[in-house]
C-alpha cells in the first residue's frame, strides 16, 4: 500500500477563442513550473503551475497520463476541476464545446475526458497484443448531481430515487442503480482486466476512473440567482462547503487514519469518498480566471486548493487471484500460520519455564 498526497495543479485560464485579445487585467501568472504569482507579491506553490500559454496535451500530461495508465494495473483513480464559473474548468475537462463537436472540429482541443478514453485503449489493446490470454471490459455511467441528487444521464428518463450511493463492508463507496454501458469513451470508467499467466493462476484487476468536473466555487453573494436558479446555486454551495469541510478534516497535521470524517453530509462527498483519504491516486486542478475582476474569487481558489495537497491518500492494486492452484497456496497459508502461532506459543512456554527455574 503506497500513501502518497493528492498531486494538485494550478491552471490558469487561457483565452478559449482563437486569433482574438480579450480585454484583460492579468493579475495571475504561473512564474514557474510550480509556482502562481498573484499581483501584490502572493505566491502559492502546488505541484504543477500552468499558465496560460500551455494548452491541452500539456494539462494532460502533466495531470492525467500517469493516473490512466495506473488504471491499466488496477489502481483507482480520480480527476477533478474546481473554480469559479468561467474559469476553465469545462474547458479542461471537456473541450471548447460539445464533445463530439470538439473531437470532429478541432480534436487539437479535447480535453482530458477524452484524452483519458484515447489512452485507455491504446494502452489496454497494446497489452492484449503482448499477452495473448489478456482480456478487458471498460464500462462507463455518466451522472450529474444537482440539489443532492443524483441523475443518470445515460437514463434521464429514470427515477433518481433509484440510484443510491452507500457504502459496502470495507468502507469504500458504492453506487447501484446506474446505467452502466461498455464504450469506446468514457466519463466515470470500471476497468475489469483478467490477465492468465503460465501457472494457470487468473488475475482479476477492477480499477475506477473518476472524472469529475465540479460547479462553479464563486460565492453565493456574487451570483445574480432568483427562483429555482437560487436554490441551485444554494444547493452547489453546501455541496462545495461540505467538501471544503472534508478536505479541511483531511488535512489536520494531527490527522489519523481512520478517524470519523463527515462524508455522509454530501452526496458530493460520499461519491468521492475513496478518492478524498482513501484508496485512489487523485488529481486536483484548481482553474482560475486571470483577470483582475475576479482576482477575491482567485485567491481564495488557491489557497483551498494548497489546503487539498495536504490531504493524503494510500493506494493499493485491487486484484483478486482465481485458478487451480489458489484454494491450495491459500490452504498452504492457513497452514504455515498455524504451525507458527504454535512455534510462538511453544518458545513462550519454555521461557516461561526457563525464568521459573532460573527463580527457584
Amino acid at each position: 500500500m503506497e500513501k502518497r498526497h493528492i498531486h494538485v495543479s494550478a491552471r490558469i485560464r487561457p483565452c478559449l477563442v482563437p486569433n482574438t485579445k480579450e480585454n484583460v487585467e492579468k493579475v495571475v501568472r504561473a512564474v514557474s513550473d510550480s509556482i502562481v504569482r498573484v499581483s501584490g507579491g502572493s505566491d502559492f506553490t502546488f505541484d504543477s503551475a500552468l499558465d496560460d500559454d500551455k494548452d491541452q496535451a500539456d494539462v494532460f500530461n502533466l495531470v492525467a497520463k500517469d493516473i490512466t495508465s495506473g488504471c491499466i494495473e488496477g489502481y483507482n483513480g480520480t480527476i477533478f476541476a474546481y473554480g469559479q464559473t468561467g474559469s476553465g474548468k469545462t474547458y479542461t475537462m471537456v473541450g471548447p464545446g460539445l464533445l463530439a463537436e470538439t473531437l470532429k472540429k478541432c480534436p487539437g482541443k479535447s480535453g482530458l475526458i477524452p484524452r483519458v478514453a484515447e489512452l485507455i485503449f491504446s494502452l489496454l489493446r497494446r497489452k492484449q497484443e503482448i499477452t495473448e490470454s489478456f482480456t478487458f471490459e471498460v464500462k462507463t455511467t455518466f451522472m450529474q448531481l444537482c440539489k443532492e441528487k443524483l441523475h443518470d444521464l445515460l437514463r434521464p428518463e429514470s427515477d433518481a430515487k433509484k440510484l443510491r450511493i452507500h457504502l459496502n463492508d470495507h468502507g469504500n463507496t458504492v453506487l447501484t442503480g446506474a446505467e452502466e454501458r461498455v464504450v469506446n469513451s468514457v466519463s466515470d470508467v470500471v476497468l475489469d482486466l483478467r490477465d492468465e499467466n503460465n501457472g494457470g493462476i487468473t488475475v482479476n484487476k477492477c480499477s475506477r476512473l473518476n472524472l469529475v468536473d465540479l460547479a462553479g466555487s464563486e460565492r453565493q453573494k456574487d451570483v445574480m440567482s432568483a427562483g429555482e436558479r437560487l436554490k441551485e446555486a444554494s444547493s452547489i454551495n453546501l455541496s462545495l462547503l461540505m467538501l471544503a469541510r472534508v478536505i479541511r478534516a483531511l488535512s489536520k497535521a494531527d490527522f489519523k487514519q481512520g478517524s470519523y470524517i463527515a462524508y455522509r453530509d454530501s452526496a458530493l462527498t460520499l461519491l468521492l469518498k475513496d478518492s478524498l483519504g482513501g484508496n485512489a491516486e487523485t488529481a486536483f486542478i484548481a482553474t482560475v480566471h486571470p483577470d483582475k475582476r475576479f482576482i477575491d474569487e482567485t485567491v481564495l481558489t488557491l489557497k483551498f486548493a494548497q489546503q487539498v495537497k495536504k490531504v493524503r491518500n494510500h493506494r493499493s492494486v485491487n486484484e483478486n487471484l482465481v485458478g487451480a492452484y489458489v484454494d491450495a497456496f491459500k490452504a498452504e497459508i492457513r497452514r504455515l500460520n498455524t504451525e507458527l502461532d504454535e512455534a510462538k506459543s511453544k518458545s513462550a512456554d519454555a521461557k516461561e519455564k526457563e525464568k521459573n527455574l532460573l527463580g527457584s
